[in-house]
């Protein structure tokens, strides 16, 4: 009986475990629920959609010294942005990991905002960083690695950054040859 409960105990402290790791894990894939964070995920949300009178009404309101074409310019390159993890957070202050949706390229973000309403943005950061630790890339077969490339370099040329020749090969031996061109 001592035997079955200590057991008992231990799975439950497994499961508990389980259960506050997912929620701090879940937890990070969002901004915070600070003004920084509120005002980073209306921008990210606004940068990401790629719409330009609605990124230039957000900008005019939230961030008027930012460049809209230039926003554009860079949202058209990296694909915008997914939240991957907060690695600092103030009321004011955002410092976070992203993720370019067109790569595997992470980069560090900050946010800076008024501390008084209507805690307009001050700052925008992004820089490249490489790839954290604790986001390992899959380990692909070459079956889903060549499917997985397929699937990536035709949504590059559908968005019409990429034309070329694409040939992924082992031991001398075409996985992947295939010459793409824009429009």
């Amino acid at each position: 009986m001592g035997m079955d409960r200590l057991i008992c105990m231990r799975v439950k402290c497994l499961c508990l475990s389980i259960f506050f790791c997912a929620a701090i894990c879940a937890a990070q894939t969002q901004p915070p629920d600070t003004p920084a964070g509120h005002q980073c995920a209306a921008w990210l949300e606004n940068f990401n959609r790629g719409d330009h009178d609605g990124l230039r009404d957000f900008l005019e309101k939230n961030y008027p010294t930012a460049d809209l074409d230039r926003e554009l310019a860079f949202r058209k390159m990296t694909g915008g942005f997914d939240f991957k993890k907060v690695e600092e957070t103030t009321p004011t202050k955002l410092v976070a990991l992203v993720q370019e949706r067109s790569s595997d390229q992470f980069a560090r973000l900050t946010v800076e905002i008024e501390a008084a309403d209507p805690h307009r943005i001050t700052k925008i950061d992004l820089n490249a960083i490489p790839r954290p630790a604790d986001f390992p890339l899959p380990h692909l077969s070459p079956g889903e690695l060549i499917a997985a490339s397929r699937k990536d370099i035709e949504q590059e040329v559908a968005a019409d950054r990429f034309a070329g020749v694409v040939l992924i090969a082992k031991r001398w031996k075409a996985g992947l040859r295939r010459g793409f061109r824009l429009g």
